[in-house]
């Protein structure tokens, strides 16, 4: 007697039964075995490099056919969601209205740590068991592709009641009910029923034509009947359709007393999301590029993240009625400042690809985005680019605190994102240009560049740094900040005065980023690298 365990890593079990459509709403539960063969099978072909099935995998199959098996199965959910997929045509009283067609998709909700049994009262030989494992351990899937599955020998744990099994004309049991499942015949059967099958379907054929077949003829009505089990098996289902067979030759139907373990998903009321805020989301942009040559530049970094902040305030005040998201639109209700500085939302440009171009953007707010702020956040669908007239799409990839993205977030070559860091740094460089956040009197030292980033520093809670290094000229110019726009739109307050500059901060201590400071550092100005990164 073997027994395997099926555990689902997503959770999830798709499969229609034969026979049913989809939208039927129905799931074969449990597994055909006939569906588990097959699924040996095809895996060995996939997987395996067969060119044909080796003589251990057909004895191995032929013998799994011989017996009935059993299934113990883990307590799941009934559920489903509906898609609505465009059928090409358009509404004829609403002509830009495009037509579409509901598709149901049901399935199992499971947990994936338990996993479903199977038994099989039979015995195998060291080759086929060796067998059976190696495609156990191949097989990836079952049913529809979203069905992962992990399969492999059960081990001592193996439930010993509880078993959904052939009824052999016994009622259900209590609390139970009666499913019909499709199983391999035994070889020896198929036989039997192939050449009696055959038989008659020549001898209609025959009459039909009113003439005895010709052997071409003959052979196009065999055809129809694969040689023995494994040919029925490894029978494609467009061939069964083209020969008309409404049910696989070489199967039958069985009816199985089933343990009630699955019932519907109860349909109670969502609950209320929480009310905890988190510190930063991720956007993705992308454009109608297949090139993606028309996402914005990272020079443009500020028209950028006030295109996104602006987007963002249109769907509170219009889409969601509401007046109150300080937190994104950067004032009260009643259009005041807030009294806690800087706590609101930075929009900070990404270039994950390392093209120059922004396809990124953490939004990150110290204070948290509260769950009005990210109800908006998740709205969002595009923004805009050189001057409105190119459109960016968005879509937002989750929330998450800002510890998680430090070791998630990273470039495509794998490296960590400077401006936060997994690890702390005692050093930190202009990523963007700095631009003052109020007029430099250096005369006399009244008020200097250094005084400025102080002044900033303090503001956002972050220490005094021991020495202040500002770039030299070459390497404003090869960092190419000249480029960066440094202006709000019009309306916006306008930089003091439009001077730019790369900074090196050297901290006392190692301290987490992000840094963002001086004008427009909510909208991707003023933004520091970590220099040495893990």
């Amino acid at each position: 007697m073997i027994t395997i365990a099926i555990h689902f890593p997503a959770g999830r079990y798709h499969a229609t039964p034969w026979g049913s459509h989809v939208n039927e709403g129905l799931v074969e539960w449990p597994p055909n075995p006939w569906r588990l063969m097959r699924a040996l099978i095809a895996v060995g072909f996939a997987k395996l490099q067969w060119d044909a099935i080796p003589e251990d995998a057909r004895s191995l199959i032929e013998k799994l056919a011989s017996a009935l098996p059993h299934f113990h199965l883990p307590v799941g959910q009934l559920a489903h969601t509906r898609h609505y997929m465009p059928s090409g045509g358009f509404h004829n009283k609403q002509k830009n209205l495009e037509m579409t067609d509901k598709v149901l998709d049901t399935f199992v909700r499971l947990h994936p740590d338990k996993p479903l049994f199977v038994r099989w009262p039979v015995e195998l030989t060291e080759a086929e068991n060796d067998q059976l494992e190696l495609l156990l351990n191949s097989v990836s899937y079952l049913g529809r592709a979203e069905s992962w599955v992990d399969m492999g020998f059960a081990n001592n744990s193996v439930p010993s009641d509880g078993w959904t099994q052939p009824s052999l004309g016994e009622p259900p049991t209590l609390c139970g009910d009666q499913v019909v499942l499709l199983v391999a015949s035994e070889q020896a059967e198929y036989a039997d029923w192939r050449e009696e099958s055959l038989q008659q379907s020549i001898k209609i054929e025959q009459q039909r034509r009113g003439k005895d077949l010709t052997k071409t003829q003959r052979a196009a009505v065999e055809d129809k009947f694969p040689s023995d089990l494994i040919g029925c098996l490894t029978m494609d289902t467009s061939v069964q359709q083209k020969h008309g067979w409404s049910q696989p030759p070489g199967s039958t139907r069985v009816l199985y007393n089933r343990v009630d373990t699955l019932a519907p998903l109860s349909q109670t009321r969502s609950p209320r999301r929480s009310s905890r805020s988190v510190e930063a989301a991720l956007l993705s942009l992308s454009s109608d590029s297949v090139r993606g040559d028309r996402l914005p530049r990272m020079s443009r970094a500020v028209r950028q993240g006030e295109f996104i902040h602006q987007a963002l305030v249109s769907i509170i005040n219009k889409q969601m009625n509401v007046r109150d998201c300080s937190v994104l639109v950067g004032r009260t209700a009643s259009g005041a400042r807030l009294a806690a500085v800087h706590t609101h939302a930075h929009y900070f440009p990404l270039d994950l690809d390392d093209d120059e171009r922004i396809d990124h953007v953490l939004i990150y707010a110290s204070g948290g985005l509260d769950e009005t702020a990210r109800r908006a956040i998740t709205r969002i669908r595009r923004t805009w680019t050189k001057g409105d007239d190119t459109t960016i799409f968005v879509t937002c990839s989750g929330f998450a605190n800002l510890d998680l993205f430090r070791q998630q977030l990273r470039h495509n070559d794998g490296r960590p994102v400077a401006i936060i860091p997994a690890m702390p740094s005692t050093v930190w460089t202009s990523a963007t240009p700095y631009v003052p956040a109020r007029h430099l009197k250096p005369k006399n030292d009244r008020y200097t560049l250094a005084d400025d980033i102080r002044r900033e520093l303090d503001c956002r809670h972050l220490p005094t740094p021991i020495s202040i290094e500002p770039f030299t000229k070459t390497e404003v110019v090869n960092s190419r900040f000249f480029q960066f726009a440094r202006k709000r739109m019009e309306g916006k307050p306008q930089p003091p005065q439009p001077n730019i500059y790369g900074v090196r901060l050297h901290f006392p201590e190692p301290i987490f980023g992000p840094i963002a400071i001086g004008y427009g550092s909510h909208f991707g100005l003023g933004m520091f690298a970590a220099e040495s990164v893990d």
